[in-house]
C-alpha cells in the first residue's frame, strides 16, 4: 500500500512538474511572436478570463447543490 501510495505521488508530482515546463514553453513561444505589448495584454486578458472562471464556477457548484437538495427527486442516479 505504502508504495502504490508513494508511486502514486510521484506521478502526480511529475505531471504537474511537466505541465509546468510546457506552460512556460507555451509562454515563451506567445512571448516571442506577440512581442511585449501585446503579451501583456494577452495575460492581463488571460488574468481576467482565470479570475471570472473560478468565481462562476463556485457559484454553479453552490447553485447545483442548491437546486438538487430543493428537489432530490429529480436527480438522476
Amino acid at each position: 500500500m505504502k508504495r502504490r501510495l508513494v508511486g502514486n505521488s510521484l506521478a502526480i508530482l511529475v505531471s504537474r512538474v511537466m505541465q509546468s515546463i510546457a506552460a512556460f514553453g507555451l509562454t515563451l513561444g506567445i512571448a516571442r511572436i506577440l512581442g511585449p505589448f501585446p503579451l501583456g495584454q494577452y495575460m492581463l486578458a488571460n488574468a481576467y478570463y482565470l479570475l471570472f472562471m473560478t468565481i462562476g464556477s463556485q457559484g454553479l457548484k453552490v447553485l447545483f447543490a442548491r437546486e438538487l437538495s430543493r428537489q432530490p427527486e429529480q436527480a438522476s442516479t
